[in-house]
Order: structure tokens, then C-alpha cells, then sequence
């Protein structure tokens, strides 16, 4: 158990540091319990180095390592908790479990009893670094990264009722391959989601997948102009619309914001993120009370360790609120969290005092934003566009 006095830096205010024991590289954002705490997982650190789960105390900010990753229930998670409606919360694995492909836990804080309830296998999907989304039916549903018919990921579905993992549908290619995040459930009650890779111009997806008939439909492709390389999950918006973003591509070769209109498939880039105001954003956009999108990115900004920013759908107005400067974190690639209190809450890989990431909060009312014109863009999709681009990496895979 750690407890810290909170640091302050532009508008981030450091709340508890990871140093190894209790975990390090948190690549996942926070979920909040019932209990007002909050939870997650780091992808290294912990009594085995194959990461921990932890809770979070707002109140006095006490961090606790409240259970262990060993390879055998699991290792590396690299994604959020989930939920459910039993108390108990839900995530994955991208490596252990009995094929080293990956596993589905469940984690009851009434004891921390961690429990390893399946398995991939890689013809079921392997190496999943999404979290899970729960289904109108009572199902899970997630993806994979690899594994399946062309090794390209899967669609699957978990039923918490037998802890039966099934495989729904693959990714060959044409339709995308290597999706990273997770599901998101449209008002249609389709799924949504984002590949990283293959499509029309090979720079990935947007799809859908209806879980009545298993049907995977590629309904947008990413072509530098409008982004590449997505890694985040979709945001629904108040309008209708998804909100996402990409790692590459865009005005700087430094990712976008898009807008995703389901009605007609039109995929539509908003913002460019310029080095000043981010560089590679990698997790999901939190809808704020005001209106507005919040997100973080993973470099770039005034100490290029990463930013937080804000993004105003009325205008497409893209603005970059803060940066961390190491002391108070370092290259952020979680989405954030809404708490009770009005304050968003998030975590870092790196920076803090062990250099082994932080939880942290943001006040939306705390800093002097400054607009960068120079992001704005406004492009639709356009036709293939033969640039030679700079690959990043999938962060969010133990290295």
C-alpha cells in the first residue's frame, strides 16, 4: 500500500506512483467500483514481473496491489476492467494461461480473488489486448489481436455462465486484422470497432459486427490522409456519431481525430495532432460533462513525455490542455475516467519517481488552454494516397 502527497504540474496533479512492487507500465485506464475506488492493471511489476491488478483510494490516494498476475492466471494485461452486473470485474491477458496466448479473468474485491476462467488457444483468438464489452444478451464480447483462421484476430464472445469462450468471427486481411481495443455497442445494438492494420489502403479499419448471425462488415478504411494505424476503441457521441483516433497519419504523420457517421459509413478526419499537441494518441476519447472529448497522447507536447487535451465536436476545435513532464508522469496510453467528483483520473507507463508510471488526476477548470489552428483539418475519405509512412508500434503489447 503506497500513500503519496499529490504533485502538482500544469493542470496534472500526480496522485500515487507505481515503483515495481505494486506494479509498472499501467497501460489500462481505471474503472470505478461500486465501493467509490477505483481499479486496474499494470502489464509488469508484481511479485512474478508479469503484472498486477490494484486499487486506487481517491480519498488519501492510497494505491494497493490487490493481486498478481503468475503466467498461470494470466500475464502482461494490457487492457481495462470491465463491471458486470454480478460485482465482479472482468479483463483479459494478452499472454499465460495454459497456451500462452492469453486469458479471460475475474477479479472479486470482496477478498481480491483473482481467477483465470479462460483460455486462448490461437484457433479461438490469442493475444488479446482489448477489454471487454458487455452485450444486451448478458455475453461479453471482445477481440484479439491474432489467432483465427488467418492469424489476423478474432470476434469472440464470453458467457460469465460456464465460462464459455467462443470464437464468433475472424479478420482476413480485407476486412482489417489486428484490432487493439475494444467494442463498442452503437444504439443499432451492433458492435463498433477499429483494426490497426490491412483494409483498402493497408492502414486500418472501422467495422461492424452483428452478433445475431456473427456478421463481420468493413465499413471504412484509414488512408494517411484521415489517419492510420488506429489502436483506440470508438467513442459514441451525443449526435450519433463515433469519435476515435489514430496513431499516424493525418496533416503531420502524427495521428487524427475522426468522426465515424454510421449512417452512410462516411469517415471523417477533424483534427491533425501536430507534435505540439500530442503525438500518437493510443486509447479511446472519455466524453465530458461539458460537451467536450478528453484524451490523451503518448508523446509530443511541451517536454514531448505526452499531453492531455480536449476536443471540442462543435468547431472540431482540437486543444492541448497540459503535458506531462515525467515528475507528474510519462507517455500515457490509457483513456481517462470521469470520476464522482468532476475530475478525470488516468495512468501513465513511465515517469513518477521510480519511473514506473502514476495515477493521476486532470481538472478540467484547472489550466489556460491554448487552441493549435494548425491541427485543424477537415477532410473526408479521399483516394488512396501513396506516402511513405512512419510506422509506431502497438504499445499496448509487452515488448
Amino acid at each position: 500500500m503506497l500513500t503519496l502527497t499529490p504533485v502538482m504540474a500544469e493542470g496534472i496533479q500526480k496522485l500515487a506512483d507505481f515503483n515495481g512492487a505494486n506494479g509498472s507500465r499501467s497501460y489500462a485506464g481505471l474503472t470505478l467500483g461500486t465501493n467509490g475506488l477505483f481499479y486496474g492493471t499494470t502489464q509488469a511489476g508484481g511479485s512474478s514481473d508479469q503484472g498486477t491488478l490494484f486499487s486506487f483510494n481517491p480519498t488519501g490516494n492510497v494505491l494497493t496491489s490487490a493481486a498478481n498476475f503468475d503466467g498461470i492466471n494470466g500475464a502482461y494485461p494490457g487492457a481495462s476492467l470491465y463491471l458486470g452486473t454480478d460485482g465482479l470485474f472482468y479483463g483479459t491477458t494478452n499472454s499465460g494461461g495454459s497456451s500462452n496466448l492469453g486469458t479471460i479473468f475475474s477479479f472479486n474485491p470482496t477478498g481480491n480473488v483473482l481467477t483465470s476462467l479462460s483460455t486462448f488457444n490461437g484457433a479461438n483468438g490469442s493475444i488479446p489486448l482489448a477489454s471487454l464489452t458487455l452485450g444486451t444478451d448478458g455475453l461479453f464480447y471482445g477481440t484479439t489481436s491474432s489467432g483465427g483462421s488467418f492469424g489476423k484476430g478474432t470476434i469472440f464472445s464470453f458467457n460469465p455462465t460456464g465460462n464459455v469462450l467462443t470464437s464468433l468471427s475472424t479478420f482476413n486481411g480485407a476486412n482489417g486484422s489486428s484490432p487493439l481495443d475494444s467494442l463498442t455497442l452503437g444504439t443499432d445494438s451492433l458492435f463498433y470497432g477499429t483494426t490497426q492494420y490491412d483494409g483498402s489502403f493497408g492502414r486500418g479499419t472501422i467495422f461492424s459486427f452483428n452478433p445475431t448471425g456473427n456478421v463481420l462488415t468493413s465499413l471504412a478504411s484509414f488512408d494517411v490522409i484521415n489517419g492510420a494505424y488506429p489502436s483506440a476503441s470508438l467513442s459514441l457521441g451525443t449526435d450519433g456519431f463515433f469519435y476515435g483516433t489514430t496513431d499516424s497519419g493525418g496533416s503531420s504523420d502524427w495521428g487524427t481525430l475522426f468522426s465515424f457517421n454510421p449512417t452512410g459509413n462516411v469517415l471523417t478526419s477533424l483534427a491533425s495532432f501536430d507534435g505540439n499537441n500530442g503525438i500518437g494518441p493510443l486509447d479511446s476519447l472519455t466524453l465530458g460533462t461539458d460537451g467536450f472529448f478528453y484524451g490523451t497522447t503518448d508523446s509530443g507536447g511541451s517536454s514531448d513525455w505526452g499531453t492531455l487535451f480536449s476536443f471540442n465536436p462543435t468547431g472540431n476545435v482540437l486543444t492541448s490542455l497540459a503535458s506531462f513532464d515525467g515528475a507528474n508522469g510519462a507517455f500515457s496510453s490509457a483513456s481517462l475516467t470521469l470520476g464522482t467528483d468532476g475530475l478525470f483520473y488516468g495512468t501513465t507507463q513511465g515517469g513518477g519517481t521510480s519511473d514506473a508510471g502514476t495515477i493521476f488526476s486532470f481538472d478540467p477548470n484547472s489550466s489556460t488552454p491554448v487552441p493549435e489552428p494548425s491541427a485543424l483539418l477537415g477532410t473526408t475519405i479521399a483516394g488512396a494516397l501513396g506516402a511513405t509512412l512512419k510506422r509506431k508500434s502497438a504499445h499496448k503489447h509487452k515488448q
